[in-house]
């Protein structure tokens, strides 16, 4: 067997199953005679059933007192707790750098707390199979980015990624889009003071900031490992770790200037955080903020924009849509952007 990932041992024993990760569809699997492993970021009351059915649980979050362990000890269930290395996302889950696809087996052993594959298992086909780059099994790439649902999975995949982010992604795409945002930031008039880079990542936007004659630039970012290999860089006057649903440690007014590049996308940033950006902006700021073009078009970006508008909380705004990568296809909106440049009001 090949070992995947390990956790704090749950309820003791061995169970061996297909991977599901929705509880109603486990359900329908188990009373097809078919033995589950089932995987959850957090298990609540409405999975119960599925959990006792199942041939072993895996939790991502939760110790020997979560929910999850009060559940699997009673039923005898074996189970495995505390999974760091795990992001659960639509279809599959990447676990140990990994992913397996739902239907996959997995060997759960609660006694020692690991979760392996069957020495047995066929490599996957298909998209899965082949990862981000052919030959490269531990790559991450755009399907796992585009795949997470929380911010706990945007933080174990860029945990995961920051280490080959660059090397493996930037540089392989041809990605260009952090050099558009940044010329078409610098391109427009703007008051003196501090800029903020929104999920500033690796650091490649606040790099291309600093060399168009930015001066003091912050960054914020949900990913402390992704956070570190931006402070490499040295281009950051201050780098903050926060969850922008949730809000920034940030006063009102701050920031002279807002930037963002690849965060407002697929699994990431809805418009609604939007609010937060204008919050930290003070009166005369300009903001450049790039949007997924499918993404825009999926989730109301204009209608919210608008309304801003409309509010009196910011200029009307400009859009350039520039390509993400130096090979985009124009006609794929997700090799597209939306630049949105406005002013604060």
């Amino acid at each position: 067997m090949t070992a995947l990932a390990t956790g704090q041992p749950g309820t003791p024993g061995v169970g061996r199953g297909r991977l599901h990760i929705n509880s109603d569809e486990a359900l329908d699997a188990i009373g097809a005679g078919v033995k589950v492993v089932l995987v959850l970021t957090a298990s609540t009351t409405a999975d119960v059933a599925a959990m006792i059915g199942s041939a072993a649980v895996v939790a991502a979050s939760g110790g020997r007192e979560s929910h999850a362990a009060v559940v699997t000890r009673s039923a005898g269930v074996p189970s495995v707790l505390e999974v760091g290395d795990l992001v659960i996302a639509r279809d599959q889950i990447i676990l140990g750098g990994q992913l397996v696809a739902v239907g996959e087996e997995l060997i759960v052993d609660g006694s020692t707390g690991t979760i392996d594959r069957p020495s047995t298992t066929e490599p996957l086909s298909g998209s899965a199979g082949n990862r981000f780059r052919d030959g490269v099994d531990d790559a991450l790439g755009l399907d796992e980015a585009y795949a997470v649902e929380t911010p706990d999975d945007n933080r174990r995949l860029y945990g995961k990624w920051a280490d080959t982010y660059e090397s493996g992604f930037i540089e392989t795409k041809g990605y260009q889009y952090h050099e558009r945002v940044a010329e078409i930031f610098v391109a427009n008039e703007r008051p003196d003071g501090p800029t903020l880079d929104v999920g500033c990542g690796t650091g490649i936007v606040g790099a291309a900031l600093r060399a168009h004659g930015v001066g003091q630039v912050d960054g914020v970012d949900i990913s402390v490992e992704m956070l570190k290999q931006a402070a490499a860089k040295d281009v950051y006057s201050d780098l903050i770790e926060a969850d922008l649903t949730a809000g920034m440690p940030v006063a009102n007014n701050t920031y002279a200037g807002v930037v963002s590049a690849g965060t407002f996308t697929h699994g990431h940033l809805p418009p609604e955080p939007l609010g937060e950006l204008i919050r930290v902006a003070r009166p005369g700021a300009r903001c450049a903020i790039g949007v997924n073009a499918a993404h825009w078009s999926e989730h109301g970006f204009e209608a919210y924009l608008d309304r801003a508008v409309a509010d009196g909380r910011i200029s009307p705004y400009d859009i350039t849509v520039v390509k993400v990568y130096e090979g985009s296809d124009p006609d794929n909106p997700d090799d597209m952007s939306n630049v949105v440049s406005f002013t604060v009001c």
